[in-house]
């Protein structure tokens, strides 16, 4: 009552997910770390949006992701700790929670996350320029996992996420 109180007021506000009391833990099968669990006790209510009326990233990206029906968010190690929160904002909402796979950051010669300030290139260059999407795609994999830490060419039919075991990969950490 308080809080409506405050808001037909027209004090600012934010909105927040509460996270349960009781919730457990918040575990995420990553097809890269395999089972990552994290404490919700940890986890504050965290706010979906903010007072000036626009949504979080976390909000934002699983609303896009569910809206697009996507199965699959291959991303950097750095978006491993909102995974939690995001796998609540999916339960929230009723939707499936895609798989992830948080691979290592890809860095510049300086050590710092690659952008364009380092000179890096879109999707859409690279494709102009007449690489082979194959030869991309295989190139990106190798960037954060090895099947065996031998192989370089990796096939099609191995590039799906959800066919590979997730105990196998090596991870390169920088």
């Amino acid at each position: 009552e308080e809080a409506r109180r405050r808001i037909e007021a027209g004090e600012s506000y934010v909105l927040r997910i509460k996270v349960p009391e009781d919730r457990g833990d918040v575990v995420i099968h990553d097809a890269v770390h395999g089972e990552v669990t994290f404490d919700a006790k940890e986890l504050d209510d965290f706010v979906i949006f903010r007072s000036d009326g626009t949504p979080t990233y976390n909000f934002a990206t699983v609303v896009d992701d569910a809206m697009m029906k996507i199965t699959h968010v291959i991303r950097g190690d750095d978006h491993l700790s909102n995974t939690p929160r995001q796998v609540m904002v999916y339960e929230a909402l009723g939707a499936p929670v895609p798989t992830f796979a948080h691979i290592s950051m890809i860095l510049g010669a300086d050590g710092k996350k690659l952008s364009k300030r380092h000179g890096a290139t879109s999707v859409e260059e690279y494709r102009d320029a007449g690489y082979l999407s194959d030869a991309f795609v295989n190139y990106l994999a190798l960037l954060g996992w090895s099947l065996d830490g031998e192989t370089t060419i990796i096939p099609r039919d191995v590039w799906p996420v959800s066919s590979r075991s997730t105990a196998s990969p090596r991870i390169r950490r920088p």
